[in-house]
C-alpha cells in the first residue's frame, strides 16, 4: 500500500468558525434564510422524494437551482415566520407519533434517518439530542439550556421539560 497525502485545505476566511451553527442561523431573518437555502440547494440538490415539499417551496419564491424570489412572500407574514416556525417545530414534541413520553423525558429511536419528516429532524436540531448509548437516543434539553419551560407562543400550548426525574430504564420501539 502506497502512502496518501491530502490535499492542503482552503478556509473561507469570511465564515464564522467561532458561532455555534445554530445560534448564526438564528440570526437570519426569513428572507436571509430563504436565501441561503437556496444557493445551497444548488450545490446540494434535493431527492425525488423531496417533491411534494419542493411544489409548496415554490409558492414562497423557493425553487432549486434558482436564486430566492423574495416577492413572493406576503412583507406582512415575514416578520412572524421565526416564531411561527419554531412554534410549529415545537409542537412535534406533543405531536409526532415517533415521540413518547415518559417521566417527563421525551423519546425517540427515530433519529438521524428523517426521510421527509422534515419537522422531526428541526425538533431534534432545536433541542438537541442526547444518548445514554446508541440503543437508547432521547430528546431532552441541552445542558446549556436553562429553562424549565418552552411555551409555544399564540397558541399558549406549552410542554414541560423536567430537570432531575428518572429518565424510564427500558428501550422503545425495539
Amino acid at each position: 500500500m502506497g502512502s496518501h497525502t491530502p490535499p492542503e485545505g482552503k478556509v473561507d476566511p469570511s465564515v464564522d468558525m467561532k458561532t455555534a451553527v445554530r445560534n448564526q442561523v438564528n440570526r437570519l431573518d426569513a428572507k436571509e434564510y430563504f436565501t441561503l437555502l437556496a444557493q445551497l440547494m444548488k450545490t446540494n440538490p434535493p431527492s425525488t422524494a423531496d417533491a411534494s415539499a419542493l411544489d409548496r417551496f415554490a409558492k414562497i419564491g423557493l425553487v432549486p437551482s434558482k436564486d430566492f424570489d423574495a416577492s413572493k412572500l406576503n412583507a406582512d407574514f415575514v416578520k412572524h415566520i421565526p416564531q411561527f416556525g419554531l412554534d410549529r417545530i415545537m409542537l412535534q414534541l406533543k405531536t409526532n407519533r415517533n415521540v413518547k413520553h415518559i417521566n417527563g423525558w421525551a423519546f425517540t429511536t427515530k433519529t438521524g434517518i428523517y426521510g421527509t419528516d422534515y419537522l422531526m429532524r428541526a425538533l431534534v436540531t432545536v433541542i438537541g439530542l442526547a444518548r445514554t448509548d446508541h440503543r437508547t437516543p432521547f430528546i431532552r434539553p441541552r445542558a446549556r439550556m436553562r429553562m424549565t419551560k418552552i411555551t409555544m407562543g399564540r397558541t399558549n400550548t406549552s410542554c414541560a421539560l423536567r430537570r432531575g426525574r428518572p429518565r424510564p430504564q427500558r428501550d422503545f420501539g425495539r
